[in-house]
């Protein structure tokens, strides 16, 4: 899991620094509009970049699960937000109009980015494995003194419904192999 939110955080450490990328142009040019957009966005990334790069040590069960279901939470806004916005332009006019690449180019690798980490952030599990083999858990020893060796009769009991069934186990079994 460590190694899953060392990704995770290598990934928002390169959104984050795109959006900052796109925040210094954007004082280069001077549009109000564009700044303030690009400075939340880019506070909304040192934050997500912080919670994930503080969840890389955390072992307890309660934090861990947390740290990723709210970073997880916010990716999932966040990408739902800029991929509305890649779909709809902001208004019919300004669609025809020329538009800033060198913006829109890093603007939609931070998108992809984003879907990436999201995704990330979803997939990596909240808790402890469900199923630890016994050999693990266990000596040989205990393991061999515990296990049923019986093929025929793993539960005990005894009886004619249970001869029955396992008569029609075996009749499948020679009818399908």
């Amino acid at each position: 899991m460590r190694l899953r939110k060392l990704i995770l955080t290598i990934i928002l450490a390169f959104a984050l620094v795109l959006n900052t990328v796109s925040l210094g142009y954007s004082l280069a040019s001077s549009q109000l509009s564009t700044i303030i957009t690009y400075g939340l966005k880019t506070t909304f990334f040192v934050y997500l970049f912080l919670l994930s790069a503080r969840s890389i040590k955390q072992s307890t069960s309660k934090l861990h699960a947390d740290s990723i279901q709210h970073i997880s939470s916010l990716l999932c806004l966040s990408t739902f937000l800029l991929f509305c916005t890649a779909i709809f332009p902001d208004r019919p006019a300004q669609a025809s109009q020329p538009k800033n690449k060198a913006l829109d180019g890093v603007w939609y690798s931070i998108l992809v980015l984003d879907i990436f980490a999201w995704i990330l952030a979803f997939d990596i599990p909240q808790g402890p494995s469900l199923h630890y083999p016994c050999s693990l858990i266990y000596s040989e020893k205990i393991i061999e003194k515990t296990t049923n060796k019986e093929c025929g009769n793993v539960c005990g009991v005894v009886g004619l419904y249970s001869k029955l069934a396992l008569i029609s186990v075996r009749r499948l079994r020679d009818l399908f192999l």
